[in-house]
C-alpha cells in the first residue's frame, strides 16, 4: 500500500476505488432513512432526482477524500 501512495499517477484512482464504493453506500443508506420517515418522497420522480445526486454526492465526495 505504501508503494502505491507513493507512485502518483496510481495513488488517486486506487483511492477513488476506494473510497466510491463505501460513500455511495453510506450515502445510500442515508437516503433510505429519509425514506423511511418521509415516506410521501418515495415517487417515481424523487427517487429518479435523489438517485442522480446519490451518484453525483458520492463522487464529489471520494474525489474529496482522494486528495487528502
Amino acid at each position: 500500500m505504501q508503494t502505491i501512495g507513493n507512485a502518483g499517477m496510481i495513488a488517486y484512482p486506487a483511492k477513488f476505488c476506494m473510497a466510491f464504493p463505501i460513500i455511495y453506500h453510506y450515502n445510500a443508506g442515508l437516503r433510505h432513512l429519509v425514506w423511511d420517515y418521509s415516506p410521501d418522497k418515495l415517487t417515481n420522480e424523487e427517487v429518479e432526482k435523489a438517485s442522480y445526486a446519490l451518484f453525483g454526492a458520492s463522487t464529489v465526495i471520494s474525489a474529496a477524500i482522494c486528495i487528502l
